[in-house]
């Protein structure tokens, strides 16, 4: 029986033919064990590097609870935070004659930057309280050399496009805010403000020509000034600092920093203001009849709008079909939205999260109009690109905005998303029941009884979905 570990994925190993998270506890940790070795339960390798991603974050978080758990700040100053990490059970760490040295440090040096002589006399002090291989190294690093580690380190493990150009935007930020200074006197208050200068950068700025050349705080003061201008909402905000808490963590590890300044941080939520998210609204009965009437011939144009119409496919799903997707289950033709492909060098197919995979049935006015037609080899729109992003379904959502604007049905908040949110609402209207509205729609149930059998059987579902109509 041999282990390996899965190519360019961090923490995932295939053990007989089982996908397994293993990841070491680091030695400053001992209360959390040695290793974190188990089962994801996964049964695709997209899965699988799904559930490896959340367990990353989540041994991460473990790790940055611990370490912030046993840290007290000994001073602040203009020259930045200093923390000692204390050993809850060892007597050997004098905190008070450490605490009276620092002092007179800072009273005979007024005004000097003491930082390096500070951590020194710290880390003398953990010297004589922690065993050797426990007693934290300090290593001095700007948060521009910090990132440039990082990247090097990380970036070739990372299989998605939009996943680097996510790392390559925060890097960006944090370059321009802090580059030059010390990533471990980077500061909570310096995450709140990076926070804060997120939530008014304008959305695309860096394709929107009047930012070209503009800085983050730049762009945002441009913003302010200017009427309707939209706004990363509050999800992509969040998204953004989980990817600065993610570089931090990995220089904890690392012991570059000792404790993450943007753990827990967010927008939002419990004990704040939390900004309404903006939701996509669904097209109008009339929008929704000049919308398909003004649909081109091209099948690779017309298609992905009819079945996210009738079936309820995210655009990206629809793009990226294959003829192989279009399958009979159960005497009942049905198609398959997954993130595996036919194509063993196809990396770039996927689905949004485990409750996406799905098999579904084709609605049958897809069917009249004539979709089995379309099933021949490979991709079932081969016209559509992969964008820079890694994704089918980037450069389509742009025509269709530009097809929306050009036939007067462009709305606020309405996007090739509101056909979904219109799917949604048609099943509403059914007598269709709520458990089964989610298996079509690919949406996560969470109720206890979900947990329980193998789910609908699709000859079933298909006798309900055929309940679902539009007035066209």
């Amino acid at each position: 029986m041999t282990a390996g570990p899965m190519r360019r994925i961090r923490y995932l190993v295939m053990r007989d033919g089982n996908y397994w998270f293993q990841r070491r506890v680091p030695l400053d940790l001992p209360q959390l064990g040695k290793v974190w070795f188990y089962s994801l339960k996964a049964k695709t390798k997209q899965q699988a590097i799904r559930a490896c991603e959340r367990e990353t974050v989540r041994t991460s978080t473990l790790i940055d609870e611990a370490r912030n758990a046993c840290s007290i700040v000994l001073f602040d100053r203009p020259t930045g935070v200093v923390r000692i990490v204390e050993e809850k059970r060892s007597d050997k760490l004098d905190l008070e004659s450490t605490l009276r040295q620092i002092n007179y440090l800072i009273q005979a040096n007024p005004g000097a930057d003491l930082r390096d002589d500070v951590a020194a006399m710290i880390q003398a002090s953990l010297a004589k309280a922690l065993p050797p291989e426990v007693a934290p190294p300090v290593k001095s690093m700007t948060v521009a050399e910090m990132l440039d580690a990082f990247h090097a380190a990380c970036s070739p493990h990372w299989e998605s496009v939009k996943t680097t150009v996510k790392y390559e935007f925060v890097s960006e930020l944090l370059r321009e805010l802090y580059g030059s200074r010390r990533a471990d006197g980077i500061r909570r208050s310096d995450m709140d403000e990076l926070a804060a200068l997120l939530v008014r950068v304008p959305s695309n700025m860096r394709r929107q020509k009047i930012y070209a050349g503009l800085t983050f705080a730049q762009a945002a003061d441009k913003a302010d000034k200017l009427d309707n201008v939209a706004r990363l909402n509050e999800t992509t905000v969040n998204g953004y600092i989980l990817k600065v808490g993610a570089i931090f963590s990995w220089a904890v590890e690392r012991s570059i920093i000792s404790a993450n300044p943007a753990s827990k941080l967010k927008v939002g939520g419990r004990g704040r203001r939390r900004v309404k998210q903006e939701q996509r609204k669904p097209f109008g009965a009339e929008a929704l009849k000049t919308l398909v009437a003004s649909l081109p011939d091209d099948p690779d144009r017309r298609w992905p709008v009819l079945i996210a119409l009738y079936n309820g496919l995210r655009l990206n799903e629809a793009c990226q079909l294959e003829a192989s997707d279009i399958l009979r289950r159960d005497n009942t033709w049905c198609i398959r939205v997954t993130g595996d492909s036919d194509d063993e060098e196809d990396t770039v197919k996927r689905t949004k999260n485990d409750a996406s995979e799905r098999l579904i049935p084709v609605h049958p006015r897809l069917i009249e109009l004539g979709l089995l037609d379309l099933r021949k080899e490979g991709r079932l729109f081969p016209s559509l690109p992969i964008s820079k992003e890694g994704y089918y379904s980037d450069l389509f959502s742009r025509w269709f905005s530009k097809h929306l604007r050009q036939h007067g049905i462009k709305a606020p908040k309405t996007s090739f998303h509101s056909l979904r949110h219109t799917y949604r609402d048609a099943l509403r209207d059914t007598d269709i029941p709520g458990p089964m509205q989610k298996a079509l729609g690919g949406w996560a149930d969470s109720s206890v009884s979900s947990r329980y059998g193998q789910g609908f059987r699709v000859s079933k579902m298909a006798e309900e979905l055929a309940k679902l109509q539009y007035d066209l």
